[in-house]
């Protein structure tokens, strides 16, 4: 029924398409052009819980969601997690101040302006409007999409060990 996209507060409730580059299959997106990619002009939505990574600010993070064994892993490397919580994310230990004063804006659209690509995302070709949109405090959102924060002192190394014990995470810089 809705989508959601999280941005800087802004002036225009209307979003308009934006310059990615994409593999054929859409299975990878990049800002900038990649060996393999195609440009095109695309507008990025998500359900609920997917644009929980994007709540923070512009900064390096590990997500990981509470699915299958994940949080067991986890708590096997002796990474302490709330199993009442949708995922983790890992931020670094030096970013937790900006991260709690950082305010999201997440603006809501109707979910039929967007087609679902084959990565599970939603995106549209055309400009697409706004129906709400809402800022929270860090620890709200943190409470509305149920998130763990986590502070580390190393991602590079936890992202290592992560993908050596086949823990799925997604990372975003």
């Amino acid at each position: 029924m809705y989508l959601y996209k999280v941005s800087p507060p802004r002036d225009s409730v209307i979003f308009y398409p934006t310059t990615f580059y994409r593999t054929q299959d859409y299975l990878s997106s990049a800002d900038k052009p990649k060996d393999g990619h195609i440009e095109d002009k695309l507008l990025y939505a998500g359900e609920f819980d997917d644009v929980a990574i994007h709540l923070l600010p512009d900064l390096y993070r590990i997500m990981i969601l509470n699915l299958k064994d994940n949080f067991d892993k986890l708590n096997h490397l002796g990474i302490t997690t709330n199993k009442s919580k949708k995922s983790i994310i890992f931020i670094h230990e030096d970013d937790y101040d900006k991260v709690l004063q950082f305010r999201p804006t997440v603006y809501t659209f109707l979910k039929t302006s967007f087609f679902q690509i084959p990565s599970g995302e939603y995106v549209s070709r055309e400009p697409v409007v706004a129906i709400k949109h809402e800022t929270y405090s860090m620890d709200d959102a943190i409470k509305k999409w149920n998130i763990q924060l986590q502070k580390n002192n190393d991602l590079l190394q936890l992202k290592e060990i992560l993908t050596s014990k086949d823990i799925g995470m997604t990372v975003q810089c």
